[in-house]
């Protein structure tokens, strides 16, 4: 018998046109993402009214299109665009239309308001789709992304002043070499040193800006240390209370021990790219140019859901002022179903943690930096202040020892571990794509938008018909 192989016609047209249903399988998550998006209220879309200019791609199709590539691990709006010409879901999505990335990026800087309303509309589709019913125990924890600038970029005061110098220099080496050219009434080098000037001037106002910026950052970091070392500061919960004055002069090195020379630059240095990010240390004591990000992740131990319920993005390099923030941005409707918060050692913070579980009405489960309870002091009196907070660390103790808490807090790592772990190593999102602190917000929203709709997509195909 003769091989026989399936004909590959590159030539002759279609003699009618295809339908696109047919281009993806019917299981495929670009379906799910555009009947998810259809829920969504586009209204809070920026559009042009007037109908003026070229035609405008619908809000919805372009909301579809940007989770589907983020849900993908395409980031760039670049990147989006070239997937409109080769893959073939997003050619699906997009109706084989093809928005440049100037459009793409426009969309998604410009659509922060619509990007929350979506969030909370997912949110809502997953109570409908029974992914959770009610929220119960959420845990809270953060990771350190990348930002858009890099480190090479920051610099310490005295660089600035140092550079600042030298632009002076040069601009007065420039003015007259520009008061020369205009004796000699030659046009051309005139104009090419006004360009120059000009450039030499900008620069030199935003260097002015940044070391007014990195001033006023150290003077709210030395009000901070005093406030820490009255035992003031609601950031830093134990750090009088654990102290121990009277110490020896070994322990009191120790107490006092050298900050590594890469924290001394996080709190010295202002990166003149992207001011708002700031030079923090990841997980691995890496340090890096970023935002702690911050999730609120469902926890119950019944629906196991692993939904993003709220999202923050932080300039701080720990998680001690973290909790409140991050719980407020959790949807009102759903923050009152939380019971129970729980969070790693690095949230540990009294004061914040009694001002949350009294706002709120929900019980925190947060283990103290130090395991055991301090030996209480012989040579000194605590203050009222330092009597209250290990008071509180020791309640917390306590109220971990309790088995239903330690059932409940023994969720936290299998909850938001997780969730960190598909973003960083599954999407490959370590680095925002926009400058500044509220695009990254937007981005980091639109990639929690992204997650919960693949993870209802898989939920759904794994439920039983």
């Amino acid at each position: 018998m003769a091989t026989r192989f399936v004909n590959i016609d590159r030539e002759t047209p279609m003699l009618l046109p295809p339908d696109m249903k047919d281009w993806v399988a019917k299981d495929d998550l670009v379906r799910f993402i555009v009947d998810a998006v259809e829920t969504c209220d586009v209204r809070l879309a920026r559009v042009n009214a007037r109908g003026s200019g070229d035609r405008q791609y619908p809000p919805s199709m372009m909301l579809s299109l940007l989770i589907y590539c983020y849900g993908q691990g395409l980031f760039s709006s670049r990147a989006i665009e070239r997937a409109t010409y080769s893959h073939v879901s997003v050619r699906y999505l997009c109706a084989n239309e093809h928005p440049d990335h100037d459009t793409i990026a426009t969309f998604r800087r410009e659509n922060a308001s619509l990007l929350e309303s979506c969030f909370v509309a997912v949110l809502q589709l997953a109570r409908e789709l029974k992914a959770f019913h009610r929220l119960g125990t959420v845990s809270v924890d953060g990771t350190k992304l990348g930002a858009r600038a890099s480190r090479r970029s920051n610099r310490r005061r005295n660089e600035l002043e140092q550079e600042l110098a030298e632009l002076q220099t040069q601009i007065q080496e420039l003015l007259q070499q520009a008061e020369a050219a205009d004796r000699e009434e030659t046009r051309a080098p005139g104009e090419a040193l006004a360009k120059e000037l000009q450039d030499k001037e900008q620069r030199q106002a935003l260097l002015r800006e940044a070391k007014a910026q990195l001033q006023a950052r150290q003077e709210a970091c030395r009000r901070q240390r005093q406030e820490q070392a009255r035992g003031e500061d609601p950031e830093d919960p134990s750090a009088p209370s654990c102290r121990v004055r009277g110490a020896t002069s070994a322990e009191k090195t120790a107490q006092t021990m050298e900050e590594p020379p890469a924290k001394k630059d996080a709190q010295r240095c202002i990166n003149l790219v992207e001011p708002e990010s700031r030079l923090m240390r990841d997980a691995h004591g890496v340090y890096l140019q970023g935002y702690n990000a911050q999730l609120v992740v469902e926890a119950g131990a019944e629906s196991r859901s692993q939904l993003i319920v709220g999202v923050h993005l932080s300039q701080d390099g720990n998680d001690r002022r973290a909790l409140g923030e991050t719980l407020a941005k959790v949807p009102e409707a759903l923050r009152a179903e939380i019971t129970h918060v729980v969070a790693d050692t690095g949230y540990d913070n009294t004061d914040l943690i009694y001002a949350v579980e009294k706002k709120w009405a929900v019980t925190v489960l947060c283990p103290p930096q130090s395991a055991t309870a301090p030996e209480p002091p012989t040579t000194y009196r605590l203050k009222k202040v330092q009597q209250r907070r290990r008071q509180s660390a020791q309640e917390m103790r306590e109220r971990l020892e309790q088995p239903e808490n330690q059932r409940l807090y023994a969720r936290r790592a299998a909850a938001s571990e997780p969730v960190f772990g598909v973003l960083k190593n599954v999407l490959g999102f370590r680095r925002f794509r926009l400058f500044g602190l509220a695009k990254a917000k937007i981005e980091l929203l639109l990639l929690a938008t992204a997650y919960n709709l693949r993870r209802l997509a898989q939920q759904a195909a794994l439920a039983p018909s």
